[in-house]
């Protein structure tokens, strides 16, 4: 990883090799009066305080930062951000590229939103065996088993009220009791076409 490059390696570093880190001083009148050309070290130190936020391809080369634009330049700076929190190299680009081969945007903005990657814990309401197995996944791990599942299950209500998560089909038992307590019937979220499908009737809820 670029994190363990030494100051002496700068001519091989992606984030400084040919490249030059400038400060610019004005007048008032906006005239240049002074422009100051810092060390590859000191750009490198900038590198370092920029990329705590794990925002490095607003730094990145040029031919990266353009590679994806729109909502999957946005989407690339959310998976680095919330999902890798990596320093960004030219491996960076090819596995979120590979990503959007393999999944949707709207699949991939699911998996984003599906739990807290830092807490590991699940914005679903999973409980037991499945809270377990759900913490211990990370971001293209989350991706993978979604779509080799199919999807999965949970209880709501008539205003969109979400309730108890399920990775398997939920019993007979557990159907009544999400029914007859909480009012709440129980969807399987198809992870194909990100769409609620009743598990009664199997029709479009």
């Amino acid at each position: 990883m670029i994190r363990s490059i030494r100051h002496e390696k700068f001519e091989d570093n992606y984030f400084t090799k040919n490249r030059k880190l400038k400060i610019e001083e004005y007048d008032n009148e906006g005239k240049l009066i002074d422009v100051i050309e810092l060390s590859q070290k000191d750009f490198w130190e900038f590198y370092m305080y920029k990329n705590n936020g794990y925002s490095c391809i607003d730094v990145a080369r040029k031919s990266d930062r353009e590679y994806f634009s729109g909502e999957r330049l946005e989407l690339a700076k959310k998976i680095i951000t919330i999902a890798y929190k990596e320093y960004f190299s030219i491996n960076t680009i090819k596995k979120i590229e590979k990503l959007f081969e393999q999944y949707t945007t709207n699949q991939i903005k699911f998996a984003l939103e599906f739990k807290d990657y830092f807490y590991g814990v699940s914005k679903y309401r999973f409980i037991g065996e499945d809270e377990k197995f759900i913490c211990k996944l990370d971001f293209t791990q989350v991706l993978e088993y979604l779509k080799s599942k199919g999807g999965f299950w949970y209880a709501v209500d008539s205003n969109g009220r979400k309730g108890m998560a399920y990775l398997n089909h939920p019993t007979k038992k557990q159907i009544r009791y999400q029914k007859s307590k909480n009012k709440m019937d129980i969807v399987f979220l198809n992870f194909e076409d990100m769409k609620e499908y009743s598990i009664i009737d199997d029709k479009l809820k």
